[in-house]
């Protein structure tokens, strides 16, 4: 039966320095927002003009849907695959994150098994394949058609596609 099988090859004490380290990583952050909140509360607060459920909706169509990016098709496709892939890739690892650490350990039980793992794996690396396709796509965009309007860095974009799917390929368990 197919399983997501976590950890798999590592020892204990690596296990647990991963979760230490991601409590000092979770105190680091909280502590950053704190500091920007307690900043932004010193200041005076702003008449904002209109309808509060229209700037919402605005928002969610904006954030969501993308919907200025994708006024122009190809930097907008580019950044719609590379932002839905990657919040599918974050729900999915907190959905794993979830399935180990409260349901296998606390309840004896693991959501990810069977035909629901297959299809949990199938969505991710589909969505994982868009977000090396966007990618692959911004750096088309930025090194060799180089529009005027961007700035050309260096390379900054070779790290975020070497390091995303070679992971997950690795991380596919069906015995």
């Amino acid at each position: 039966m197919p399983i997501r099988d976590t950890f798999w090859n590592i020892p204990h004490w690596a296990e647990t320095a991963q979760y230490i380290l991601a409590l000092l990583t979770a105190i680091v952050f909280l502590y950053g927002v704190t500091r920007r909140v307690l900043r932004w509360r010193k200041g005076r607060s702003e008449k904002r003009p209109g309808n509060f459920g229209a700037r919402l909706w605005s928002i969610v169509t904006q954030v969501f849907g993308q919907r200025r990016t994708l006024e122009e098709k190809y930097p907008g496709l580019m950044h719609f695959t590379i932002f839905w892939g990657m919040l599918v890739l974050a729900i999915g690892t907190a959905l794993a994150t979830i399935d180990w650490d409260v349901t296998h350990l606390f309840f004896g039980f693991q959501i990810l098994t069977g035909w629901i793992y297959v299809v949990y794996e199938l969505i991710l690396d589909i969505l994982g394949l868009l977000v090396i396709a966007g990618l692959c796509m911004a750096i088309y965009r930025r090194y060799i058609s180089r529009p005027s309007r961007l700035q050309n860095f260096p390379l900054n974009l070779l790290p975020n596609c070497s390091t995303s799917s070679p992971y997950r390929s690795t991380s596919i368990s069906v015995p």
